[in-house]
């Protein structure tokens, strides 16, 4: 066997048409390939009842459906679609689980590397190895990339898995609930693919009986075909009332159902691996441990799950035809369950469950989050602030031998785009410290930047139009009371306030019961913080970004500079191509961006910020001059509110292939029109920084606003900012507010193109810009 030619593999097309818990397992794949090959194209395979899971990752450029059960049920329609896959035009294809089906399907596309295993028929394979999945060395996540060596992409350090969610989904379950889902609640699914991993259903309703009875937990019950007869046993067994909802679920409500669950308890099965990619506390039931079946590679891959299986002495076992009647599920008792329960919930004592665990003890509990180090800070002074509240203690019980382990946090950022993006090092220097569960509280204009960062669980929407205005005023307030109270029920260690204001910490405190309060001590405004950074002239001498750093001090997290992020989807960039089309363009020219208006976070205060019109118009034509025809294309960006000044520009640039796209497009989509151009030149706004995180090369002008605060971070080559020195009253903009009262902006009126036009020659900018422009072409 020939070794793989990497420089052909452009276009790679990942199969995996099995069940649920398989795919999500295979999510990690696709980020491993994304990294390895950053070009490369990434199509994912799946069955059509799985595609939900793969819904916007933002590794992956297209979901292609394979109907197993429908339109290509029979091998005819099979060997059509394998034909019909040509078109694609793929280089490679990673059959991560072995089939007759995709292993033909990948022939007939004519796919030219084909990867997998030496099984079924491997003939039509160019490149496979040995299949020893069935001997359960390692978990299943693992065993995928073993295929993965072949093409020179390496196991990551870190494992993390996927689901997508799609609104709409939430919205049907919220018709489904006719509630807002602010009630805790923990999800119950006592069915599973086989006898020999199903535990009792009435031990699950005792289970679900002593959590409703002592802590007022509402008992959901789920499960799908035959697991509708157990949900229906499990709910004639119990004596408290629960909420059935087997056999009305679809996937994607099973997945807002369980990101917002405090627990699922469940027989080894598909929802085990769903609600692990959430984020959510999983127990899982196993029973058989005959190699390829056992919990070693079938286990939840989370730092917040366990799984409990009770050995019963078997010198081998024989899974679904055990011939002892399944003892090792029979023998877990539900003693075994709530003791794990309690744990999980951090729980002293749920219905008086006797210890178990001991050394005489048979029963096997592991817990995923004592190796893979969720966050141990005992040595910061936040975790001796939580091993010392009584707060925390009363709601969510002794850390005794968790002190110091955070689980989740809240983090408050209601400014705009750009400074949104400032947080996203703090949130993966948090994730990488171990923090579990990482939640939002944003403004309505940001929370679309972070809807698909891995890292974030959930993000909540706070604008002054909660409190301010007309119109259905009692909605609104039952809007914010529902938001309150699930902010209440979630039960955070601690809040990272960077608001710079005093009423979030108060909310904290009195309404959410966050022990821990972190933030800015800005103009005494840090009353209600329990541990604060002074702040006495607001962001002065350093990047924002860097602040915000600074608050993880109290975590014992050293400050690590690290690059903005901003995870786009395959459907942000198909909705940019539609755009472009509209236009006129194809998508694959050349072209660039220039945003001339100045955020729509700064309201009337943006006109300080704007570059006048016609500078950008002589700047623009004075680059065609200089650089050439590459220089024709010029896409204008901003909010619906700037499409005035968008418009302006426009009709000065005669003789340029114009676009006025200001409001336009959704905030995401603009990202992704974005990223595909050659680069941006613009004043000091959001876009800017979208820009800079997604690689694009940016010219940046600054007026009363200092740069080195507040503009592209980190510093690159890529990133030109460009000010006029000139005026001693610059940077103008202290403490969060203007100086004075300014009113011709002479640091930008006064900025000549040629000035700038001078600044981009002296520091050779489109060396850089011209190798995208080439890689596009």
């Amino acid at each position: 066997m020939h070794p793989v030619d990497l420089s052909r593999v452009r276009r790679i097309l990942v199969t995996r048409i099995d069940r649920i818990g398989d795919v999500i397992l295979s999510t990690p794949v696709f980020q491993a390939i994304k990294k390895r090959f950053p070009k490369s194209y990434v199509a994912a395979l799946v069955l059509e009842e799985n595609e939900v899971i793969l819904h916007r990752n933002p590794w992956i450029d297209q979901v292609i459906v394979y109907d197993k059960k429908g339109s290509h049920k029979n091998w005819w329609r099979t060997a059509q679609f394998g034909f019909g896959l040509k078109r694609y035009g793929f280089d490679a294809a990673i059959h991560l689980h072995p089939t007759n089906r995709v292993h033909l399907i990948s022939y007939f596309a004519q796919i030219p590397i084909r990867i997998g295993y030496r099984r079924k028929i491997h003939s039509v394979l160019t490149h496979m190895i040995e299949e020893k999945k069935w001997q359960g060395a390692k978990h299943e996540a693992e065993y995928n990339f073993d295929l993965l060596v072949l093409i020179d992409v390496p196991k990551p350090e870190r494992f993390e898995l996927f689901f997508g969610l799609d609104v709409q989904e939430k919205e049907r379950l919220r018709n489904l609930f006719r509630t807002d889902l602010g009630t805790p609640y923990v999800v119950f699914h006592p069915s599973a693919s086989c006898p020999s991993k199903i535990w009792l259903a009435d031990r699950f309703g005792a289970v679900a009986d002593a959590l409703a009875a002592q802590d007022g937990m509402t008992p959901v019950i789920i499960g799908e075909g035959r697991g509708v007869d157990d949900a229906e046993k499990m709910q004639k067994s119990m004596q408290r009332k629960a909420v059935n909802l087997a056999g009305t679920l679809s996937l994607g409500m099973l997945g807002w159902l369980l990101k917002d669950a405090e627990l699922l308890v469940s027989n080894d099965s598909g929802p085990v691996h769903v609600a692990s990619a959430l984020g959510t506390p999983v127990i899982s039931i196993f029973g058989r441990n005959q190699g390829g079946l056992s919990a070693n590679r079938w286990k939840p891959f989370s730092a917040r799950a366990s799984f409990l299986q009770k050995e019963v002495g078997c010198i081998e076992c024989l899974a679904h035809d055990c011939q002892i009647n399944f003892k090792c599920l029979n023998e877990l008792t539900v003693k075994d369950v709530l003791g794990e329960v309690g744990m999980r919930l951090n729980k002293t004592v749920i219905n008086e469950p006797t210890a178990s665990g001991g050394p005489e003890e048979s029963l096997h509990r592991h817990c995923e989050a004592e190796s893979q180090s969720i966050a141990d800070v005992s040595a910061g002074s936040v975790a001796e602030a939580i091993s010392r509240s009584r707060l925390l203690r009363r709601r969510c019980g002794p850390l005794s031998r968790n002190d110091g382990r955070l689980k989740r946090v809240l983090i408050v950022h209601p400014f705009g785009i750009g400074d949104a993006l400032f947080i996203t090092p703090s949130i993966r220097a948090l994730k990488e410290h171990g923090v579990a569960e990482i939640d939002l509280l944003l403004g309505s204009r940001t929370k679309e930047l972070f809807q698909f960062h891995p890292l974030v669980r959930r993000i909540f929407v706070w604008d002054k139009s909660h409190v301010r205005g007309f119109g259905n005023r009692l909605r609104r307030i039952r809007n914010v009371a529902v938001m309150f109270r699930t902010l209440w029920s979630n039960r955070y260690q601690v809040l990272i306030d960077c608001s710079l204001a005093h009423q979030y910490a108060f909310f904290g405190w009195i309404l959410w019961w966050i022990p821990v309060r972190l933030g800015f001590n800005f103009r005494r405004r840090g009353i209600f913080l329990t541990h604060k950074v002074e702040l006495p002239e607001a962001f002065k001498n350093k990047p924002v970004p860097e602040y915000y750093l600074d608050l993880l001090a109290f975590f014992g997290v050293k400050r690590v500079p690290t690059r903005l992020e901003l995870f786009l989807s395959a459907a942000d960039t198909k909705e940019a191509e539609i755009i472009l089309n509209r236009v006129g363009m194809t998508g694959t020219e050349p072209y660039f961006v220039v945003a001339p208006a100045g955020g729509d976070s700064w309201g009337k205060d943006a006109r300080l910020k704007r570059w006048p019109p016609s500078h950008f118009a002589s700047l623009v034509g004075m680059l065609r001059s200089e650089f050439g025809a590459q220089f024709e294309r010029v896409l204008i960006l901003g909010g619906a509110h700037e499409k005035s000044i968008g418009d302006q520009l426009l009709e000065k640039l005669n003789g340029f292939e114009a676009y006025n796209l200001c409001g336009a497009a959704p905030i995401r989509t603009t990202a992704a029109l974005i990223q595909k151009a050659s680069f941006l030149l613009g004043n000091d706004s959001g876009l800017v920084h979208i820009a800079h995180t997604l690689g694009t090369p940016v010219i940046a002008l600054y007026g009363p606003v200092n740069p080195l605060v507040y503009g592209p971070y980190p510093k690159s080559q890529t990133a030109l900012t460009i000010t006029n020195t000139g005026p001693e009253c610059r940077p103008c903009y202290r403490k969060m507010r203007y100086q004075a009262d300014c009113v011709g902006i002479e640091c930008l009126t006064e900025l000549e193109p040629e000035q700038v036009l001078d600044r981009i020659r002296a520091e050779s900018f489109f060396e850089q810009t011209r190798l995208k422009v080439a890689t596009q072409c």
